[in-house]
């Protein structure tokens, strides 16, 4: 990476950390004017739970997929960058799908056992999918940092953050006339589409860019045969969880 494509990245990557945190701000001000103390004292039983969920539902895969890009890319071929891009989001399909279904499945378990009080279960259930798409976006954050560009990172950061403080505002003041418990579930639903969001922008800077953005920052020879699927999963799980 040069110094100039260095210095771009964390600009960019900077300034939507900064206009996440603003957001955030708000969000921390507006919240306790919808959901009370009780429900501020809810969500926070729920916070180490969620946090613990989200770093299963990834673990070191993005690094990993963004090492095994760089090195890819400085060996000029582009058949085993989309072949690490495809292993890698089959792993993280499996470990959010994965996390995903014990929060659903084991919500009254985790609320008794862990959060000490069953008023969370429903959030806690409603954070699953939250993960899933934490996880696919996990993906696309390790080959777009394999390739050095930072900007599709940004601007799915601001748009996660964006979505998720209004749907939760707007979720939290729909559902606060039917209880407190009911009203801490805004905050789920608006975990839930804010990873959407954040996963779509990925999703189609994808689409529209990977082709081209590869040939820029690295003309394909391609001369030898591709690594093998199950040698690329290998090196990921190395890398993500070293010896």
């Amino acid at each position: 990476m040069t110094k100039e494509s260095f210095l771009r990245g964390a600009v960019i990557l900077t300034l939507a950390s900064l206009a996440s945190r603003v957001i955030g701000l708000v969000y921390m001000v507006v919240l306790p004017r919808l959901i009370y103390d009780d429900g501020m004292g809810l969500y926070q039983l729920v916070k180490p739970i969620h946090y613990f969920a989200a770093v299963l539902a990834i673990a070191g895969m993005p690094v990993a997929i963004s090492k095994l890009t760089a090195e890819k890319m400085a060996l000029r071929s582009k058949q085993d960058v989309k072949r690490v891009f495809r292993v890698g989001t089959v792993v993280m399909m499996g470990t959010g799908g994965l996390v995903a279904l014990v929060l659903l499945a084991g919500a009254d378990w985790f609320a008794i056992n862990f959060a000490k009080d069953v008023g969370v279960t429903k959030t806690l259930a409603l954070l699953g999918p939250a993960c899933f798409f934490l996880a696919l976006s996990a993906a696309f954050r390790g080959f777009f940092q394999g390739l050095q560009c930072m900007t599709p990172t940004a601007i799915s950061q601001v748009a996660d953050q964006v979505v998720r403080v209004t749907v939760t505002v707007l979720a939290a003041i729909w559902l606060r006339p039917r209880g407190v418990e009911t009203a801490v579930t805004g905050i789920a639903w608006g975990f839930i589409a804010g990873e959407f969001a954040g996963w779509l922008v990925l999703a189609a800077y994808y689409a529209l860019r990977h082709d081209t953005l590869l040939e820029i920052r690295s003309p394909s020879c391609d001369l030898g045969s591709p690594e093998p699927l199950l040698k690329i999963a290998k090196r990921l799980m190395a890398l993500s969880f070293p010896a």
